[in-house]
């Protein structure tokens, strides 16, 4: 396993009320399987290297003391290579598949004070994504292939202040299109914070997300839905006081539409075959899901140029079939 990331921030005011941040960040992740240590060449069973940049600019503007408008603009860029002979002497040894691909993405929200009871997060967005693949197949290259995937959302937050209670209801609407997929996603979540004491406030949440799916299982023609997932959390949040604080979450999720564990090498010369699990591709993309766990955070708040942030992670991650084994 080898990993490395960047990251880079500016932030300039650019008028009383206008406001402009810059971010880049990226990563690169590498992680092999093989009887002679990470990435060794002869022989190696399964690879896979990932590396990602993402640029946004965001611009803040303070129309008034209740209205504030944002605007934020995406620029990515991702590279995805999977290596595989995990079985030597099989008609799936030697194989290898490149995806790299762009995206753009554009965001507009308004957030406004209604009074002392209510507000109001609303706003659209919209993503497109264009991915280039080329892979080798048993020592034969395949024709490249160009992907396409595009989202359109409008989303709406409204929060109801009965202190020392504070309730968020949202609703996502989401239409997405990508190889023989077109379809609207509707996603609903509630967000409760209490204040129970000065020093303690519980927070609980629940809400439905969705995913597109692995582009690579796409191009090799798969008619995969999205991957949709119910995640659930409670959380204690302590002030500490001297400008320190702490978090406890405890997490469970639920996913749905996953692809089978165990791993899987589409075959892009035979699209919709697959001879690496004996499964058949009519319940290929019906895999569920669970993982839970508890996060332990403490963070100093920034005071004089000083600030800084520890957190330790337990969690558990299972997938099966219906019927079949947890794994």
């Amino acid at each position: 396993v080898g990993y490395g990331d960047a990251q880079a921030r500016h932030e300039v005011d650019l008028f009383e009320r206008t406001r402009l941040a810059v971010v880049a960040f990226g990563s690169t992740d590498r992680f092999t399987v093989g009887p002679q240590g990470p990435w060794v060449a002869s022989p190696f069973r399964s690879g896979l290297d990932y590396t990602f940049w993402r640029a946004i600019a965001r611009l803040e503007h303070r129309a008034s003391r209740d209205l504030r408008l944002e605007s934020a603009t995406l620029v990515g860029w991702d590279r995805v290579e999977v290596l595989s002979n995990r079985r030597l002497g099989t008609p799936r040894a030697n194989e290898s598949s490149v995806l790299s691909g762009t995206g753009v993405g554009q965001r507009l929200t308004a957030r406004a004070n209604l009074g002392p009871l209510h507000s109001v997060h609303a706003g659209l967005d919209a993503l497109a994504q264009i991915y280039n693949v080329r892979a080798t197949e048993r020592s034969n290259t395949v024709p490249p292939t160009q992907l396409t995937q595009s989202t359109v959302a409008g989303f709406v937050e409204h929060t109801l202040r009965m202190r020392p209670v504070e309730v968020v209801t949202g609703l996502r609407a989401e239409y997405v299109r990508y190889a023989e997929y077109d379809r609207w996603l509707l996603d609903p979540r509630l967000v409760a914070r209490w204040r129970a004491h000065p020093m303690l406030t519980i927070v609980g949440g629940s809400g439905v997300f969705h995913q597109l799916p692995n582009a690579l299982l796409m191009v090799a023609g798969f008619s995969l839905p999205p991957q949709r997932a119910w995640q659930n959390s409670l959380s204690f949040e302590l002030d500490l006081g001297a400008q320190f604080d702490a978090r406890v979450t405890g997490y469970f999720n639920y996913l749905f539409a996953l692809p089978p564990s165990g791993g899987i090498t589409p075959s892009l010369n035979d699209p919709g075959r697959d001879s690496d699990i004996g499964i058949d591709t009519g319940t290929l993309f019906r895999g569920q899901g669970r993982a839970y766990g508890v996060e332990l955070f403490l963070r100093r708040r920034l005071e004089r140029g000083i600030y800084g942030w520890v957190s330790y992670t337990l969690s558990r991650s299972e997938r099966f079939m219906p019927g079949g084994p947890v794994t």
